[in-house]
């Protein structure tokens, strides 16, 4: 594939090279194939891990098939990652199409999650590399490939911690912002905590970037509690991601998820609305969370484990469980179709930088 952003224009760029948007068919928009939260480094991978990636992600990519589903984005960010020739391995046997991350994640708070040690909050090349350094990282992992390898990635993310970037979080979006202008990749984000979703998208305009090539991630709450500025982001242009939707919480809850799809349709809005679940394949994630039962491994911080904070079947669960009670709460099929097949394949592919 050429290094060259004009000949990728209209592409969805897979760890397999680009296709038509419409090959992809429906998307989820917040994945996670392998994440490992002490890894240094991606490469080499650890082959330990690969009996879980054959025996249990390939089955559940083919699974999604069933669904009409054909593509998720990947939005793990190196070092966490798996090596890339893992991920075409993984495009190959189940026949499905994979769109790889590059970019960076949000500063964790110091005890929380993995964070034991100042340098667990973020990948210590965020704090070291110059704003330049670190969209040079994300543009040659987008235009030249991962590791010396033919692997592009397709999307670029960042992440934020609250609606207060951190000093560190805003240089990586500085970074991200410049480095979607040289490469015409969408940006995907994590913005989770309420208000991160404007301080996001309005530094990210600062630096030149079009709304219409960004997903503000993780926002389903805020589509709930925040509705009159997110609405404002949508008529700016802006997509928001609807993830974590599991239906064992509150009947409020999954109502309310509900509503907010029909309001934003409603309104005319519902072409600013993507789903996926955050679903993965994780190492040390049961040391500090989930159900003792995806516990086989405890102990064992090596071990490639089904994630804890999504209820299995593993990505499926957002056709066979969430989908179903959404449409007994009002979500319509052409709704549906919307948000998880036109939204996606109009944002993912390339636009001109």
């Amino acid at each position: 594939m050429s290094k060259s952003p004009h000949e990728r224009i209209g592409k969805a760029i897979t760890v397999r090279g680009p296709v038509e948007p419409e090959a992809l068919g429906a998307v989820m928009m917040h994945e996670h194939l392998h994440s490992d939260w002490a890894q240094t480094s991606e490469i080499p991978f650890d082959m330990a891990k690969w009996p879980v990636v054959e025996k249990c992600v390939v089955p559940a990519l083919k699974r999604l098939k069933d669904h009409g589903c054909f593509c998720i984005l990947d939005m793990t960010r190196s070092p966490e990652r798996a090596a890339p020739w893992v991920y075409q391995r993984i495009s190959e046997m189940a026949d499905f199409h994979i769109v790889l991350a590059t970019g960076f994640y949000r500063e964790i708070e110091l005890g929380k999650y993995w964070a034991r040690e100042p340098d667990d909050q973020i990948w210590p090349f965020v704090h070291e590399a110059s704003v330049e350094e670190l969209t040079e990282f994300c543009v040659q992992e987008a235009l030249t490939g991962l590791h010396g390898t033919d692997v592009r990635a397709g999307v670029l993310k960042i992440g934020t911690s609250s609606k207060d970037l951190t000093e560190a979080e805003a240089k990586a979006a500085v970074a991200v912002a410049r480095a979607q202008r040289q490469t015409g990749l969408l940006i995907n984000t994590h913005a989770n905590t309420p208000g991160a979703f404007k301080t996001q998208l309005e530094l990210l305009e600062s630096e030149g970037v079009d709304p219409t090539r960004v997903v503000l991630g993780h926002t389903q709450g805020q589509m709930v509690q925040e509705w009159p500025e997110v609405r404002k982001c949508m008529q700016r242009g802006a997509t928001f991601a609807m993830t974590n939707l599991r239906m064992d919480v509150s009947e409020a809850i999954r109502q309310s998820w509900a509503d907010a799809i029909v309001r934003a349709f409603d309104e005319g809005l519902g072409a600013h609305v993507t789903l996926g679940l955050d679903w993965g394949f994780t190492v040390g994630y049961y040391e500090f969370m989930g159900n003792p039962a995806w516990r086989p491994h405890q102990g064992d911080t090596t071990m490639l484990t089904p994630c804890t904070f999504m209820p299995p079947p593993a990505y499926s669960y957002l056709f066979e469980y969430t989908l179903p009670r959404f449409r007994e709460m009002g979500v319509t099929d052409d709704m549906i179709r919307t948000m998880l097949v036109e939204n996606p394949q109009r944002v993912i592919p390339v636009r001109e930088p």
